[in-house]
């Protein structure tokens, strides 16, 4: 896959180069793309740029499947995860967006709901890496630190995060 200045995406055949299809764009305002995610299971891909929309194509069937809003305090979408599950075949339903405000919110795909966040405006996350089994999530934070932060503990107590031990 690529994406160029234009937001055009192409995908592309690796043993041959050759363009196999373009996905689509809405019409309107550019999304101006910074970062791309796919499931596990290669049939999803997401999309997020300098705008609080998300854009979630099928890979399947080469179409824009839906477009997520993302709250009015998120401008910019800096980087987007999966988080792994292991009991749900690589079709990944939580999505994890860094936005310019420095929070990881962590939504699901399917019902758009909000599931928890992690970081905070006073210390704020610069880049994420997740466990590929889901269990851990890894921020470096503003200030130099290292947070890893236990995934089940998360989503049993919505948003406390303190110091926590899986």
């Amino acid at each position: 896959m690529t994406c160029f200045k234009d937001d055009s995406i192409f995908a592309w055949e690796s043993d041959s180069l050759t363009c196999k299809y373009q996905l689509r764009i809405p019409e309107g305002k550019p999304p101006n793309f910074k970062d791309f995610t796919t499931t596990r299971d290669g049939r999803l891909l997401v999309g997020g740029g300098r705008s609080r929309y998300l854009h979630v194509w099928s890979l399947d069937t080469h179409k824009l499947q839906r477009i997520i809003e993302l709250p009015k305090k998120v401008t910019c979408v800096r980087q987007l995860a999966f988080l792994a599950d292991s009991f749900d075949g690589g079709s990944n339903q939580v999505l994890g967006v860094l936005s310019q405000d420095g929070i990881m919110r962590f939504i699901n795909i399917n019902t758009c709901k909000l599931l928890f966040d992690v970081g905070a405006l006073d210390n704020r996350i610069s880049n994420v890496t997740l466990s590929p089994i889901g269990r851990h999530i890894v921020a470096i934070m503003d200030n130099g630190y290292i947070n890893v932060y236990c995934v089940k503990a998360l989503s049993e107590d919505l948003n406390q995060v303190g110091d926590l031990w899986c």
